[in-house]
């Protein structure tokens, strides 16, 4: 799920559950249209619309979220 901001507590119980989230600060650079397909990078944060090669950056994930990730979760 990619959104501008999470509550703190869905943040944090989706990492522990590691489902991937990612805030960004704007992907209107990224000028999606129905039917886009996205690539999200969640170790640098790159975001790219396959469609029409635009990227944007969003927050990558730290080392203890892509190691929660790897690992299927804390649960």
């Amino acid at each position: 799920i990619l959104a501008e901001s999470f509550g703190a507590i869905y943040e944090r119980n989706a990492i522990n559950a590691a489902f991937p989230i990612m805030t960004y600060d704007s992907i209107d650079k990224l000028e999606l249209k129905d039917g886009d397909k996205i690539r999200v990078n969640f170790e640098t944060g790159e975001i790219a619309n396959l469609s029409n090669s635009k990227t944007a950056s969003g927050e990558a994930f730290s080392e203890v979220q892509i190691e929660i990730f790897q690992n299927g979760g804390l649960f």
